[in-house]
Order: structure tokens, then C-alpha cells, then sequence
């Protein structure tokens, strides 16, 4: 048996992914990534040696149904400061939507041209 290894890198963007969408399910991402639903379970947990701290600061394992829990340790910023961080935050959404729809786009276009010269090695 041949045990693959992956490197601390790889398992906390595997982590990270997982962890970015509640809608994401082990199963899923584990299938998606060609890796068992056992070791992604393994990572996810810790126990694997990935640290959830590294991926994000904001992100912590909880026990709760919530994936993400952001860290409040701040002082309550003023009316302007909020607004500013509102606005910042909305270009930073405008932006990484603008981008998913660009890599979305890209990654069809790489499964149509691998499905197309796929079908075309087939004599």
C-alpha cells in the first residue's frame, strides 16, 4: 500500500475550502479533490497537524452548528468606522465575486477542452 503525502499547505487549503461554505459536506470536497472522506475528516479535526489558526485568524473550530466565529476582541469602533469598514468590505465582496465568476468561467472552459481532447485520444 502506497500512502501519499501531502504537504501542511495543501491540508489547510483543503481545511480552508471545507471550511468556507457551510454548504460544503466532507463528501464533497473530499470527491472533488480525489482525497478519502476519512483523511479530510482527520485534517478537519486536527488531527492531522493542521491548524485551523494558520488558515485564518478569524476562523476557530467550535463545537456549535457554526463553522466560523469572528474574533470580537476589538473595542466598538464609531458610526464612521463602521461605515468605512462597510464600504471596504463591500468592495472586497463586489471584487472576489467579480473574480469566483472569472475562475468559474475558466474552470469550464478547462473541463470542455479536457472532456473535448479526452473524447478526441478515443479511436
Amino acid at each position: 500500500m502506497v500512502f501519499k503525502h501531502y504537504s501542511p499547505e495543501f491540508r489547510a487549503d483543503v481545511v480552508a475550502l471545507y471550511w468556507s461554505d457551510p454548504a460544503h459536506t466532507l463528501g464533497s470536497v473530499a470527491r472533488e479533490l480525489g482525497i478519502s472522506r476519512q483523511l479530510l475528516h482527520q485534517w478537519v479535526n486536527g488531527a492531522a497537524g493542521v491548524d485551523l489558526a494558520d488558515i485564518d485568524g478569524r476562523v476557530t473550530s467550535t463545537a456549535s452548528t457554526d463553522r466560523k466565529t469572528v474574533d470580537d476582541s476589538t473595542t466598538d469602533p464609531g458610526p464612521d468606522q463602521l461605515q468605512a469598514q462597510l464600504a471596504a468590505l463591500q468592495r472586497e465582496l463586489a471584487q472576489a465575486r467579480k473574480e469566483n465568476r472569472k475562475l468559474a468561467t475558466e474552470r469550464d472552459i478547462l473541463r470542455a477542452a479536457a472532456q473535448f481532447f479526452a473524447q478526441e485520444m478515443i479511436w
